[in-house]
């Protein structure tokens, strides 16, 4: 009740300050509130942020600042079910701690570039220290060059944003056929997490969506645990989907832990969802209370679906929300009766009817990009101006479909993602796919690291119809060649096979010459190195 209750009255009284700050660093006193009108409709439209069961997260955090020995947490449970609203939870006190906190992204639609969730959230990392004064850049610049030792170069090649700190340029791997070089690429990775990860800041690592990061960072995690307790770092994963590959990553992560703690969050209870309701419609929680039992009858407490029943409701006129003079009131009878389904793609398959139609097709072109990525990138490949871009996706943005955070969009959920994936068909999937390795192609070379080439290469393979890629199919191959060289320089032997496998669909049919035989040698190379013998021997054969 004593805060300002819109972000427009907010603005008004920070122009207020900047207007009335004198020379002297001094602001002029005033009232504050008198330009902030109060909001029509509901005033929040968060997902429950306060998790109770955040506090077993920020105790496991602890342990690991006071004993120095790495630990892992497995947040797991239903879709929908309040995992991120449990890390964003703990999230504002992991902040404001001693601690380096960084979060490995996971991208569902490309989730198999090499090292892509760790190199993510290394990056972050090294952005956060280019940022502290020039004594700390210096502590940590030499703490790095101590323990990554003479492979600053590799580390660099893994994070671009090192080079700043570091003063030292990328290396160009020269022996990619060497067992060694894996050994190198993993000795250097796993010295480069260590030396984030100090006994007066704890190193906290979150990837959201285990089932969808890439194998070769959950390999090199893997082997940081197997080699050293005395890490103080905590790794926090999450999950919803009980698969085969979710369980064999797992299995692997815990066997490799020295400590390992599971976190189920739990359905939200009567009472906090009437808590929620007061905070939305200007109330005490006791005058929500019999509407929240209703929802809660419905939802069984499932966060995701309580929110998307609730705005379901309000559409359809079955819970008023406040217009001066007028008090909120809902149908309890109506209520009672409705039946939303349960299933949360077909929740935000209703929302993203609402949406003009072009602003469908544009949530189809994103999807086709990624779970995320640079709306200027997106405009240049797309051929749109950034205004047009911008005018389109601004109702999806009020829908809360899409999050925009200065030039970088990010769906706001996977099942939004998901359904938005289907907004787009697979002629107009196939363009874009082609229209974006085009573009990226260009810049693939020039950009730092290997990120660019590898999500160039990616959408190369996405393409199924190859007719599109003729015109530079002997440019995408040498590309994907590429890819597979520095993909097999880190010992991430899948994703080189996967490269190699592009660059082969390139080639002409029925044309045997010296790339096609370089290629299969390659592949049969790297199912060697995978320990897959009978393949590599029918390869070379």
């Amino acid at each position: 009740d004593n805060r300002d209750q819109t972000v427009e009255g907010l603005l008004a009284e920070l122009r207020r300050c900047l207007a009335t700050l004198n020379a002297r660093g001094d602001i002029a006193s005033f009232s504050p509130g008198l330009q902030d009108i109060p909001p029509v409709g509901y005033a929040g439209d968060a997902l429950f942020s306060e998790h109770p069961q955040a506090q077993e997260l920020l105790a496991a955090c602890e342990a690991v600042g006071d004993s120095g020995k790495h630990c892992l947490v497995v947040v797991s449970g239903a879709t929908g079910s309040g995992k991120s609203a449990l890390l964003a939870s703990a999230l504002k006190p992991l902040q404001q701690a001693t601690r380096l906190l960084t979060l490995g992204k996971v991208d569902h639609h490309s989730p198999m570039l090499p090292y892509a969730v760790l190199t993510s959230a290394l990056r972050a990392l090294a952005m956060h220290l280019l940022g502290l004064p020039a004594e700390e850049v210096a502590r940590w610049k030499g703490r790095i060059l101590r323990l990554v030792g003479d492979y600053e170069g590799l580390a660099v090649n893994l994070v671009p944003e090192l080079g700043v700190l570091l003063n030292q340029r990328a290396l160009s791997p020269t022996d990619v056929h060497s067992l060694d070089a894996r050994a190198q690429f993993t000795r250097m990775a796993c010295n480069l997490i260590k030396a984030f990860a100090t006994s007066g800041t704890p190193l906290v690592m979150l990837i959201d969506d285990l089932h969808a990061a890439d194998r070769a960072s959950l390999q090199l995690l893997e082997q940081l645990f197997s080699h050293g307790e005395d890490i103080p770092f905590l790794l926090v994963v999450s999950h919803a989907e009980n698969s085969s590959r979710v369980n064999e990553n797992l299995s692997r992560l815990r066997a490799s832990a020295a400590r390992v703690v599971d976190i189920t969050p739990e359905p939200l209870s009567v009472r906090a969802v009437s808590r929620w309701l007061a905070t939305i419609l200007h109330t005490r929680s006791s005058a929500t209370m019999a509407m929240a039992q209703i929802i809660h009858g419905k939802t069984l407490g499932n966060p995701l679906f309580t929110h998307e029943f609730f705005r379901q409701a309000v559409e359809d006129g079955l819970i008023t929300l406040p217009k001066p003079p007028s008090r909120w009131a809902f149908d309890s009878a109506a209520l009672q009766a409705c039946q939303y389904t349960e299933n949360v793609v077909s929740l935000v398959l209703q929302r993203l009817k609402t949406l003009p139609q072009p602003g469908r097709e544009l949530l189809g072109s994103l999807a086709c990009m990624g779970a995320s990525g640079s709306l200027p990138l997106f405009s240049a490949i797309a051929g749109q101006s950034m205004e047009a871009v911008h005018t389109q996706l601004t109702p999806a943005i009020d829908a809360q479909l899409v999050s925009l955070t200065g030039d970088t969009w990010a769906f706001t959920h996977d099942s939004v993602h998901k359904a938005s994936l289907g907004l787009s068909g697979p002629e107009e999937q196939d363009r874009l796919h082609a229209l974006a390795a085009e573009h990226m192609a260009g810049l693939a070379l020039q950009a730092a690291g290997n990120e660019m080439l590898f999500r160039t290469v990616y959408h190369v393979a996405r393409v199924q119809d190859t007719q599109r890629l003729l015109p530079q199919a002997a440019r995408f191959s040498q590309l994907a060649m590429l890819a597979a060289q520095r993909a097999k320089s880190t010992g991430d032997y899948s994703s080189a096979l996967r490269f190699l496998r592009t660059a082969h669909r390139l080639l002409p049919p029925d044309i045997w010459n010296e790339q096609a035989f370089i290629l299969h040698l390659e592949e049969a190379e790297c199912t060697f190195l995978q320990g897959d013998l009978p393949a590599a021997q029918a390869l070379c054969a």
